[in-house]
């Protein structure tokens, strides 16, 4: 009987309220279901002809980033939403937009520069490919890679290609502060230019407004004209 009874599947348990199963379907869709739908541009997908941003990153940084961006990238879509059941001006929107670019841009140069110092790329299997790994900013001049070898030729030639070797040499501190350095400026790159469509989707949506009320406005007033006109007649 005890087998029986773990078979049975579990019951979902109901919602005491409709606005508590207002909220778990909500929860679900910015949490789970923008993640998912965002999954090709987060990099967790591959679509081909596409390459996402991840994809440069090197392969001893964690995979932390994807569930990382996808929060963010959920908490970008509950404030858009929020922004779209508000009254927003144009003037509010081009401030807006132009802060968010001008972080979009500042976060893309930080993580360019990052990516430049501290992200080495490894040909192997004779040129065919290249493997990446996050090393320091400063490399260590000892053994067993002398001054002689490029950065690459002593992950290959030396290290193995082994990342703990890689960590151990270039030391522990310094692989993570590069790491940290690659990460935070991708995060907010990632979640600041969701930003930026989201604003942009609320400009149209309020030129929609305006022209829809415009509309309307035109179409209220065209009989009492009809009727100022006769009236005079």
């Amino acid at each position: 009987m005890m087998g029986n009874r773990s078979d049975t599947p579990l019951k979902t348990p109901k919602m005491p309220t409709p606005l508590a199963q207002k909220f778990v379907r909500w929860l679900l869709g910015f949490g789970v279901s923008v993640s998912i739908g965002l999954s090709p541009y987060l990099g967790k997908t591959g679509i081909p002809g596409f390459s996402p941003l991840l994809s440069l990153f090197p392969l001893n940084v964690p995979e932390v980033a994807i569930p990382l961006s996808a929060f963010l990238m959920g908490v970008v879509a509950v404030v858009v939403q929020w922004l779209g059941n508000r009254r927003l001006s144009a003037q509010w929107l081009n401030k807006m937009f132009k802060r968010w670019l001008l972080v979009t841009l500042i976060s893309f140069s930080l993580l360019l520069v990052s990516y430049s110092f501290v992200v080495v790329s490894v040909p192997i299997q004779f040129g065919a490919t290249n493997v990446r790994y996050a090393v320091g900013f400063k490399r260590p001049m000892k053994e067993p890679c002398g001054s002689e070898l490029s950065d690459a030729d002593c992950i290959a030639r030396k290290l193995t290609l082994n990342p703990r070797k890689i960590e151990s040499f270039w030391g522990d501190t310094q692989v993570r502060i590069a790491k940290f350095s690659l990460l935070a400026p991708y995060l907010v790159l990632t979640s600041s230019f969701g930003m930026l469509v989201g604003l942009a989707l609320l400009q149209n949506e309020n030129a929609r407004r305006r022209r829809a009320a415009s509309a309307h406005k035109s179409a209220s007033s065209s009989p009492k004209r009809g009727k100022s006109k006769r009236s005079s007649r």
